[in-house]
């Protein structure tokens, strides 16, 4: 028999001051501690790996996390060797190499493969998000999407495609998507915060054509609109970013000092969620 620990609060937006959510996993480990000490005595097992996603501050680790309830796919290796340290019979199982799939990118990253549609040296799957049929279903544990979707035909591709992102995933596992906020253009514009020449220049990026498609790029999405989008693939939004750390390049493109970029995470549950 064993006991499971108590995970400490997912890093995600909650109104909660930053003093209060440290406050919050400090008392989590605290428990944690008391029933660690309470079951010493006994033939019982405690198994926690509390104080390995959370850093010095306190602060619990984001890649941990699947979303405000679950902890991801990336902590169950940590939870394996837990379970092993407690339990030495566990010694021989192993587990699969986490597989990642950054659709869009140009930059290898360890632990990432990259599928592009220009393919070339370091690109691994030549192909866009209409080519994930070459990936069996349940396969992937994250994907990280990098200004792919505005390049989809909105009434042939981008439905299609968002839901073959949901069927190559894993169960429990989670995409990462990057797109250009046309709100954020409307109001530069709009709130005269650009001159004319740069009103200009900005409205010209908008407006660009896809060399590759020769149609226009469509890039009327906005922070509803995603979230629409992606719910309608059957994804839960677990979480909005400024950017994403592994991927600055892509989720915090500025113009004008002003990141244009929408970011979202979005989860594929468990059936039994």
């Amino acid at each position: 028999m064993a006991v499971w620990g108590v995970i400490p609060m997912p890093n995600f937006p909650s109104g909660l001051e930053r003093a209060e959510y440290i406050r919050r996993n400090y008392m989590a480990k605290c428990f944690n501690t008391c029933l660690q000490e309470m079951l010493a005595d006994t033939d019982i097992k405690f198994i926690s790996i509390f104080n390995r996603i959370v850093d010095k501050d306190g602060i619990s680790i984001d890649r941990y996390f699947m979303d405000g309830s679950h902890i991801s796919q990336e902590a169950m290796p940590i939870a394996i060797e837990e379970f092993k340290r407690n339990y030495p019979d566990l010694a021989d199982v192993t587990l699969p190499e986490l597989y990642k799939l950054h659709v869009g990118g140009t930059k290898p990253k360890p632990g990432w493969k990259i599928m592009n549609r220009t393919g070339g040296q370091g690109i691994d799957f030549t192909g866009g998000l209409t080519e994930l049929g070459i990936f069996d279903d349940n396969s992937i544990d994250e994907i990280y999407i990098s200004n792919e979707l505005e390049y989809l035909d909105p009434l042939t591709e981008l439905e299609t495609a968002t839901k073959d992102v949901h069927r190559v995933l894993k169960f429990g596992g989670f995409c990462r998507v990057s797109v250009p906020n046309i709100a954020t253009a409307t109001e530069l514009i709009t709130e005269s915060k650009l001159s004319a020449e740069e009103q200009l220049v900005f409205i010209e990026s908008i407006c660009r054509i896809n060399s590759e498609k020769q149609n226009p790029i469509n890039k009327d999405f906005t922070l509803d609109r995603l979230k629409g989008v992606l719910w309608h693939a059957d994804f839960k939004i677990t979480q909005f970013s400024n950017q994403y750390n592994h991927f600055k390049e892509e989720s915090s493109k500025l113009l004008f000092g002003t990141n244009i970029m929408i970011n979202l995470r979005a989860s594929k549950l468990h059936l039994t969620e």
